[in-house]
């Protein structure tokens, strides 16, 4: 059975890609999400359209509070830990089991974050390199061992911060739940950590080893996976992505066939704008493209799938990830795992349809409860 609900979410309280309120600029070639003409830093700087969109957040941070930009119901939560710094208000319990998103970006779980935030302690993360989280520079500090370690100390600094012995120290458990990126992760750690892991949620992922094989075997998936191949190229990646006012990130966010499908949830240029804020930032490219630079590595690949009860979801649009790659992802589970496969669904499934996503994860959630 599980324990005690967490009951706080994530939650932002101001939008994080805007800058306090900056005086009216005459700048022609100026951006900036601030509403127009406000499109200068109060230092009167503008702001070219070609190259970085914004300036760094001033000091004090962006809601101009020593550096604290988001509040958390209670928890604070700093840019330079990207959500890794939270703290227990004065006088609730430590409460052994909650939820952890990992996505690359935590902006993306920010329906879902909603939706649980009633029954579970909630929280999204920035993956290392992404968001408000440290960037180190150079690939070999996104090797996908230091990125599983950084899930694995958000999960034992969340679940037990009140103990300061090992005597009252008790191991952390989790309802894990990753896409793409943060679903590898999350399969990883799940794997190597089982201790840590009461439920594992799955979003259209896999485990390294599988796409060789099927890549092989469908040119389709060869296609849909050959940006894989240009992102293991220095510098010339980031000068694509980043021209034409980062158009072609646009395109793989907002497009008809690589985009959200459901209509109704689809990207808002404020949306936009908050995805693009960090990538905009000087440097802020390298470290998401090192994801993809350090997939061929010689690392280990475990032969044991994780041992915690998982669901696997899957949209039957993915324009990325083919349909017919389920069947083998299921064969690298154990036998019993659950598997959505969501109609007309695309890629970037916390945004498209959250309340459905949120009625399937309560059900396998509520399956174990029963039983218990």
């Amino acid at each position: 059975m599980m324990g005690p609900p967490w009951r706080w979410a994530t939650l932002l309280t101001r939008s994080p890609w805007c800058p306090p309120a900056a005086p009216p600029c005459s700048c022609p070639s100026a951006r900036c999400c601030w509403p127009p003409p406000a499109c200068c830093w109060p230092s009167g700087a503008c702001w070219p359209t070609w190259g970085w969109r914004w300036p760094p957040w001033p000091p004090g941070g962006p809601t101009g509070s020593g550096g604290w930009g988001f509040c958390c119901d209670g928890d604070l939560v700093g840019p330079s830990t990207g959500g890794r710094g939270t703290r227990n208000p004065p006088g609730w319990p430590t409460a052994p089991s909650g939820s952890t998103a990992t996505c690359t970006s935590r902006f993306c779980w920010r329906h879902l974050l909603q939706e649980f935030s009633a029954q579970f302690r909630v929280v999204a993360l920035d993956l290392r390199g992404y968001g408000a989280s440290e960037k180190p520079p150079g690939k070999d500090n996104y090797q996908l061992e230091l990125l599983v370690e950084d899930i694995r100390q958000v999960i034992e600094a969340l679940g037990r911060p009140n103990e300061t012995t090992e005597a009252t120290r008790k191991a952390p458990k989790c309802v894990l739940v990753g896409h793409d990126w943060g679903g590898l992760l999350a399969w990883e750690l799940a794997t190597k950590y089982p201790t840590l892991v009461e439920k594992l949620v799955l979003m259209d992922a896999l485990r390294r080893g599988i796409m060789g094989g099927f890549a092989a075997c469908h040119l389709s998936q060869l296609l849909r996976s050959s940006y894989i191949f240009l992102f293991q190229l220095p510098w010339l990646p980031e000068l694509l992505l980043s021209l034409a006012d980062f158009e072609l990130v646009k395109t793989f966010l907002m497009g008809r066939w690589t985009g959200i499908q459901n209509p109704a949830r689809r990207l808002t240029e404020e949306e936009m704008d908050a995805y693009l804020y960090g990538l905009s930032q000087p440097g802020g490219l390298s470290p998401t493209i090192h994801y993809y630079r350090n997939l061929f590595r010689d690392t280990p690949v475990a032969r044991e799938p994780p041992p915690p009860p998982t669901l696997l979801l899957w949209g039957t649009r993915d324009a990325f990830l083919d349909v017919r790659l389920v069947p083998r992802v299921l064969r690298r589970l154990r036998p019993g795992a659950r598997h959505h496969l969501l109609a007309d669904a695309g890629h970037w499934l916390p945004e498209e349809d959250p309340q459905r996503i949120a009625r399937i994860i309560r059900d396998f959630l509520e399956e174990g409860h029963q039983r218990s």
